[in-house]
């Protein structure tokens, strides 16, 4: 109701103003709500899309900022940063404190969901250097997101000294902006900070004092969920009758469970944590069933390695002692670990090597380790020296009383090798006329091998020179060739994004999109039968392979393809949900279901969203 009022004022607003200020007052409009009703501010902005192509540069640049802006808070994943780049340079040059750091949000925004990490985190930077927090209008609600979001990469990055730094100043201008819940959750947020420090004692802190401020604001379900990362350390520590206390209320009050106390799908590694409190309360056959249950339900590594190594525990505790079942599931806890290892290393390879500064600690800290590793073997090999000089000097002289008598027998065998080595040596001065000889004779030999040699080698020299030559030769025609290829390949590029906007285009002009968009944004208005069916014709006209793609080979319903449509036209999860008189989380997991009948994989909504962006036109 709140909305539809909100499109009522600015449809009157729109009616009453003529001229420039007409989209003027319709923009201040949609600023006015887009915080706070961002679906409605979207729709007021869409319904401008017709006539923005007459707008003044300063209204037309002010109407995509806002769209995106509005586009971004309804959860929608960018695919490209161009329109981004665009409104940056704009901003840098034109716009407020406040407009260039909504500006170069967006950009980051982009970039993360691009999966540029990097550059994400230094335009996040430049979002913050941008704000002028001494000013009366600073936008200090848009910069505490941007503070949240920088942290998320931080923490996805493994930087927990930036990560910690970044919330600190999340927390602060939250409590400007008058957002106390956000500034409380940054309190908490903090524990993956203190998490990569190993820090166990402050993540105690953080997290039991922002819960009990949440608490404080009437926010018990979110309260419940952070204390519940608490209830394995409690179980470890003996502190069972807490560790209770915090199950009980993330089970009563989180509302992450249903009537039957199953948790909600993706969030099964509770289990885990749960059949670890079993154990501490020796409750060995519960903690059994908390693992198996996981292991049943985890279709995750993370899941599954959770689960045999919480096995594996339970088996080598004084109430099972079960070798075999040990044996068992400590090979599978270690060969999920490596395929953990595995994954996260993939996952995060991309952000880690331009992480610059964070390489440059890792590699102090290596040679640190590595010189102590080179002092502790001089320290090996000293002592083992010193243990083998002792052994030797206590041979020595044991054996030195027994030497003495040798002494004289040896100085006789001295005596009798010295005669025989003066025989030799008159011999050897017999031969030595005939051996200098022999030797001059080599000598002549050798020099005209050297000669030879020398005469080859200049010839193999010539060879190498010609050899390089050609090799340069076959290298610069490539490059030429490589060139004519990436010419002709940006040409096809080209050719291809002016074809996909011209779809674009002659989807949004025609009937149909108009008569969804009535009944969007007027929720009396109802799709008849034949509406549906004029849309499915515009989209076999305008993208033949999309029902080839979607009913055919992967056998969806007719109500699936028909989410399918609005998606790939553009309508939010919420307005789809309101046209088929749906909950927008239906919607959701829906969209999640399709994704695994159409692709096969698990995923989010937004994987399946990225698919259908994907399927080609087919004209």
């Amino acid at each position: 109701m709140r909305k539809l009022l909100y499109i009522i004022v600015s449809t009157v607003i729109l009616a009453a103003c003529v001229g420039g200020g007409k989209e003027r007052a319709m923009l201040d409009r949609a600023q006015v709500i887009i915080n706070d009703c961002p679906d409605s501010a979207l729709a007021i902005l869409d319904s401008l899309e017709p006539t923005c192509h007459d707008f003044s540069t300063e209204n037309l640049r002010r109407w995509q900022l806002l769209r995106l802006m509005a586009q971004n808070k309804c959860d929608t994943v960018f695919r490209s940063d161009s329109l981004q780049l665009v409104l940056k340079d704009y901003y840098d040059r034109h716009g407020t404190p406040n407009e260039r750091m909504t500006a170069n949000y967006l950009l980051g925004r982009a970039y993360s969901d691009m999966g540029e990490a990097p550059m994400a985190m230094e335009v996040f930077q430049d979002a913050v250097e941008s704000a002028d927090t001494t000013a009366a209008d600073c936008d200090w609600w848009n910069l505490t997101r941007i503070y949240m979001h920088l942290a998320e990469e931080y923490y996805k990055a493994y930087l927990p000294h930036e990560l910690l730094s970044t919330l600190y100043k999340a927390e602060k201008t939250a409590l400007r902006a008058g957002d106390t819940i956000t500034a409380f959750y940054s309190i908490a947020k903090r524990y993956n900070a203190y998490e990569l420090l190993d820090d166990k004692d402050s993540m105690r802190v953080v997290t039991y004092k922002s819960a009990d401020l949440l608490e404080g604001k009437g926010k018990i379900g979110l309260a419940s969920s952070i204390r519940s990362v608490m209830i394995d350390d409690e179980a470890e520590e003996g502190n069972t009758n807490q560790a209770a206390k915090l199950i009980k209320e993330y089970e009563g009050f989180s509302g992450f469970f249903n009537s039957d106390h199953e948790i909600q799908k993706g969030l099964e590694i509770y289990y885990y944590v749960k059949g670890l409190y079993y154990m501490a309360v020796a409750l060995p056959d519960s903690a059994e069933w908390m693992f198996r249950k996981l292991l049943l339900a985890g279709n995750t590594i993370n899941g599954r390695h959770a689960a045999y190594t919480g096995l594996c525990k339970l088996y080598s505790s004084a109430s099972y002692k079960d070798k075999d079942s040990l044996a068992k599931y400590a090979m599978l806890s270690a060969s999920y670990n490596d395929s953990l290892y595995k994954e996260n290393y993939r996952a995060n390879l991309h952000q880690f090597q331009h992480q610059y500064n964070y390489g440059q600690i890792k590699k102090k800290m290596m040679a640190a380790q590595e010189e102590s590793a080179l002092k502790d073997h001089i320290i090996a090999i000293v002592v083992f020296s010193f243990i083998i000089s002792s052994l030797v000097t206590l041979i020595i002289y044991i054996n030195r009383k027994r030497k003495r008598d040798l002494v004289l027998i040896e100085y006789k065998r001295d005596v009798k090798r010295l005669n025989e080595l003066r025989i030799e040596l008159l011999s050897m001065l017999n031969n030595k006329d005939k051996t200098i000889s022999d030797y001059t004779l080599q000598k002549a030999d050798d020099e005209a091998e050297l000669i030879r040699l020398s005469d080859e080698n200049g010839k193999l020299r010539q060879r190498l020179s010609e050899a390089l030559r050609h090799e340069q030769d076959m290298v610069n025609a490539k490059n030429e060739e490589l060139k004519a290829l990436s010419a002709k390949l940006s040409t096809y590029h080209i050719a291809a994004t002016s074809e996909s906007k011209r779809l674009h285009r002659e989807l949004h002009d025609a009937k149909e999109w108009v008569t969804i968009q009535k009944a969007i944004l007027k929720p009396d208005v109802k799709l008849s039968q034949a509406n549906w069916e004029a849309l499915d014709s515009l989209f076999a006209k305008v993208y033949p392979n999309f029902p080839t793609v979607l009913m055919s080979a992967n056998h969806l319903s007719l109500y699936e393809y028909r989410v399918c449509e609005l998606i790939r036209m553009g309508v939010s999860p919420s307005d789809i949900a309101r046209l088929l008189n749906y909950e927008k989380s239906n919607i959701t997991n829906m969209r999640k279901r399709m994704y695994i009948k159409v692709t096969g994989k698990e995923g989010k909504a937004c994987d399946f969203d990225e698919f259908l962006f994907s399927i080609p036109s087919g004209k």
